[in-house]
């Protein structure tokens, strides 16, 4: 049995321990993904920008989403950045960015496929697995650099 099914069999004994242990055992990423125009840097000055933005963050958060669960249990080796583990992260996270830049894609009048907005989304991620795996800064320039 692993430890972290061995730890979850503890908690389950002692409930004061079980709140307490849960958050390290089920890490979250608290990653702020842009909501408006404004946070994505599209063209504000457009009507629906604001709109099209949710519809960009909405994929978003699905694309964190799959993501979180594509890399659960997966390790970034930061001495071989060309290691097995590390490619199949890498590989997810260029899903995800696949999959919320075809939404960016869908409609270029709002500026989506500019510079701006497609850096935050490739920074969105990286932070995201950052916080998801506990990276170093090199890491997360590294996952953010292979995006582009």
């Amino acid at each position: 049995m692993n430890l972290r099914k061995r730890t979850l069999r503890l908690a389950d004994a002692h409930p004061g321990i079980r709140r307490k242990i849960t958050p390290l055992i089920h890490r979250k990423a608290a990653v702020k993904i842009p909501n408006t125009a404004r946070e994505w840097e599209l063209y504000s000055s457009v009507d629906g920008a604001d709109e099209f933005a949710r519809e960009i963050a909405k994929e978003a958060r699905s694309a964190l989403k799959t993501l979180g669960r594509k890399v659960r249990g997966k390790h970034w080796d930061s001495w071989d950045s060309t290691g097995k583990g590390n490619k199949d992260i890498l590989r997810a996270a260029q899903e995800a960015y696949r999959d919320v830049y075809g939404v960016m894609e869908s409609r270029s009048g709002y500026g989506a496929t500019d510079t701006e907005p497609r850096a935050n989304l490739r920074w969105l991620i990286a932070e995201f697995l950052a916080e998801k795996l506990r990276l170093n800064n090199s890491a997360k320039y590294e996952i953010s650099n292979a995006l582009w």
